[in-house]
């Protein structure tokens, strides 16, 4: 009992505030009018609006179809009222028209902005309907066990930063609820409606000393009501990251990951922490540089010693320990092969007399480097080169690459599909990868770059592949920079002196086995038919 009579407590003097709902208070302090939305369907012209998804103190979204293209949207509905209403629907409008403006796999699309003749307005963006990121956890306290599903989600949400963060725009309300899962298990960030482009311009339509977000998920400045950039949204990610780690969020002091965790990678428990500090300036500066660190901690770890034991053994000439998986190809034969290795017996073959498979041409003395193996999904290979199916496909074709580097000459038809055709070679500052007509954009050239993405590049490559056509790719790889020609086309060169490189989502790069691949082609869901591979050395 709580009888402040019985305990002789002082009685706390009521106040006005007492009993009021503080999302309420907020909301109105904003100038929405939460009470105003209801459950009646607002009336959107051009748009069949279909059933509630959801609402909360900021508005509410719907399920809608677009009229004239005969497709689900999800319609976002904010009701603003009094002196304020202006004021907001400008803001809202012009981040509107800048996330419209922004393309992006990993990125709920923003269609339209429309205002309502009863005020406020309506915002129409791409339909995910899957559910969330909140909805996959396990629960409170459960951590997701599966680390290769956690770095494929966290790459792909500090991929969509990376992107808005270039746009000028910075999310402010990054969380669980806020990260929708597709129907292929890709990731798409949505709800930028309390984001704020950055700049002096939209510092005028910002309300001073206001926190917007999610407690919990915000960086202190930002609770603070102080002005925020990129670096609370990495402060945020850091937050998802750690409780898909642990099961928990990090409040007050809280223990590091690898407490709890022993199966991080190295690197990963640092990023996590230096992600969560307090001051943003001792954070990580951006989401390129996050994402370029998280692509290093994915690499597979191998101790130093081993590491040291295995270079002193090539430099010794012992080239026959790298390529005791070589694939023997009989006749007209063609072997197919799962994603799984096929085993075979190390033994020791004299250079010079190991049979190359038809479609790969590696100069003379280099047939201990020859190592061909699926390292995912299926390929048939044969007299006739080499051919991906439907999945993910990456096929190692050399083991090592001398430090002079290398010239690859590849003559490939895409036989369907509108995704990506890609050459991946292992440096000593890490795996690059040069990708053709990447996510049906046409895009191509090197990723990802000192960890920023092909993608997200102001002004990347833009090149039309044909399926049934066949195409010569040409990939130079030097110390000092790289070079890529399409069809006798120089399509991208970039300097390489001290660049970290790094692959990018979809590959999953990092939870395949592929210390020894410093050499592969690929495709990703896009049968395809590669002719010839040839490596010529300067």
């Amino acid at each position: 009992m709580n009888d402040s009579s019985q305990t002789g407590e002082t009685p706390r003097p009521r106040s006005a505030l007492d009993g009021l709902d503080p999302r309420r208070l907020m909301a109105e302090g904003l100038g929405f009018a939460p009470e105003e939305a209801g459950t009646e369907a607002p009336v959107i012209p051009g748009y069949e609006v279909l059933r509630l998804l959801g609402s909360g103190g900021m508005g509410e979204v719907w399920l809608a179809r677009q009229i004239s293209l005969d497709r689900l949207v999800a319609v976002k509905v904010l009701a603003v009222r009094g002196e304020a209403a202006t004021q907001w629907l400008d803001r809202l409008e012009r981040e509107a028209r800048a996330m419209a403006r922004l393309s992006h796999p990993h990125i709920v699309a923003v269609y339209d902005f429309v205002r309502l003749e009863e005020g406020g307005a309506a915002i129409v963006m791409e339909w995910v309907g899957s559910g969330n990121l909140r909805d996959l956890l396990p629960g409170p306290g459960r951590p997701v066990r599966d680390l290769r599903s956690v770095l494929s989600t966290i790459r792909q949400i500090a991929s969509a930063l990376v992107a808005a963060h270039a746009a000028g725009i910075v999310h402010r309300d990054l969380k669980p609820e806020n990260i929708l899962i597709a129907a292929d298990g890709s990731v798409k960030v949505t709800d930028f409606g309390l984001a704020l482009p950055l700049g002096s311009e939209s510092q005028r339509l910002t309300l001073t000393g206001t926190s917007m977000g999610t407690l919990g998920y915000m960086a202190p400045e930002q609770a603070e009501g102080r002005e925020v950039d990129g670096r609370a949204d990495l402060y945020s990610l850091g937050v998802i990251l750690y409780e898909l780690l642990t099961g928990v969020r990090p409040q007050g002091h809280f223990d590091p990951p690898g407490k709890t965790r022993r199966d991080l990678p190295n690197g990963l428990e640092r990023l996590v922490l230096d992600s969560l500090r307090t001051r943003p300036q001792k954070r990580i500066s951006s989401a390129a540089d996050f994402l370029a660190r998280l692509d290093r901690c994915g690499r597979t770890r191998i101790p130093l010693v081993i590491t040291l034991a295995l270079a002193v053994l090539v430099l010794s000439g012992v080239g026959w320990m790298m390529s005791g998986r070589l694939m023997r190809i009989q006749g007209n034969q063609s072997t197919s092969i799962g994603s799984q290795a096929v085993p075979v017996a190390e033994v020791p073959t004299p250079v010079g007399t190991a049979p190359l498979p038809e479609g790969l041409v590696v100069p003379a003395g280099w047939e201990s480097r020859v190592a061909v193996s699926p390292l995912r999904g299926k390929w048939e290979i044969g007299k006739e080169g080499f051919r991906s199916d439907t999945d993910i496909a990456i096929l190692r074709l050399l083991s090592s690459l001398p430090p002079e580097g290398a010239r690859i000459r590849i003559l490939f038809t895409r036989d369907e599909g509108p995704h990506s055709i890609a050459l991946f070679f292992r440096t000593p500052r890490g795996t690059g990868a040069a990708e053709l007509s990447s996510w049906e954009t046409n895009l191509a050239g090197f990723q990802c770059l000192d960890g920023q993405d092909l993608r997200s590049l102001p002004d990347p490559p833009v090149l039309v592949i044909e399926n049934g056509r066949r195409h010569e790719m040409v990939v130079e790889i030097r110390p000092d920079r790289f070079a890529l020609f399409v069809d006798g086309r120089l399509v991208q060169e970039v300097a390489a002196t001290n660049r970290e490189l790094s692959v990018a989502y979809p590959w999953e790069w990092e939870t395949l086995d592929t210390t020894s691949a410093w050499l592969s082609i690929a495709s990703y869901q896009s049968p395809t038919h590669f002719h010839l591979v040839e490596v010529t050395a300067f």
